[in-house]
């Protein structure tokens, strides 16, 4: 659910406490209160939701910072159910996504470390908002809280087990710079139409948000698509040039190396 930047060589170190970590949230969230303010079915049609925009999320960067809005499903289940239905929600949506993109088991706990400590922070945001509102008119500001401080936490964990790797965190710094207004408008719509559909309990009508997510992953592919087009072609055309005379044979193969 998080930048992959932060996933690629966890050190175990961080992996054991991030574990460890995951376990005492795992049981604060059982010791919360439920809710319990939709029917089970909305719920399910969360987790399923949930776990449909994890596998929409897309990369606009280079550096590989994700953009999805699973945290909106997450922090609805949290709000309208309970916050451990949501954690179990979203572990279902790590490891399912784990497993179809071939990462492997130390990366998969990780991320659920990951989740699990967010999901713990999140909840307790969400204790600021009195109960009986965010499962009525002010079901949108909970929905927002959790979602800022479910993202905010995992990206500050991240960032911490970098440093403790000592390694730079280049999902931090390209994170922070790819934070546009249209990003932030697309997070504030979705969580609070999210928010909405839950408090009107409008179960068939969820699965349809995620319509504009896979718009949004099938238009950054095609962009993708072009720019490797692109390359490819200025990297057809150089090679024809430097083929063209001996001396210029292989000169930016040579100047790469020397650099």
């Amino acid at each position: 659910m998080y930048g992959e930047a932060a996933l690629r060589r966890p050190a175990l170190g961080g992996v054991a406490w991030l574990v460890t970590g995951f376990g005492l949230s795992a049981v604060w969230l059982f010791a919360q209160p439920a809710s319990k303010a939709v029917p089970s079915t909305f719920v399910a049609t969360l987790a399923v939701t949930a776990l449909g925009a994890e596998l929409a999320a897309v990369k606009p960067t280079s550096a590989g910072t994700r953009f999805a809005v699973t945290g909106a499903y997450i922090a609805a289940m949290a709000c309208f159910w309970s916050p451990f239905a949501a954690l179990l929600a979203a572990l279902v949506a790590v490891l399912v996504v784990g497993v179809f993109r071939q990462r492997s088991w130390t990366q998969i706990a990780y991320s659920a470390g990951l989740t699990g400590i967010a999901c713990a922070a999140g909840s307790i945001a969400l204790a600021l908002v009195p109960s009986a509102s965010r499962t009525g008119e002010g079901a949108p500001a909970g929905v927002l809280l959790f979602m800022v401080v479910f993202g905010a936490t995992g990206q500050l964990i991240s960032f911490m087990n970098a440093q403790y790797k000592g390694v730079a965190f280049r999902g931090w710094h390209e994170g922070i710079a790819s934070i546009s207004p249209l990003r932030v408008l697309a997070y504030v719509l979705v969580g609070a139409l999210v928010a909405v559909l839950a408090r009107d309990k409008l179960t068939w009508v969820l699965p349809f948000t995620l319509v504009p997510v896979w718009a949004l992953r099938l238009g950054l592919m095609r962009r993708a698509q072009v720019s490797e087009s692109y390359y490819d072609t200025v990297t057809a055309l150089t090679l024809m040039l430097q083929r063209a005379h001996p001396y210029t044979h292989a000169h930016l193969d040579r100047v790469a190396r020397t650099a």
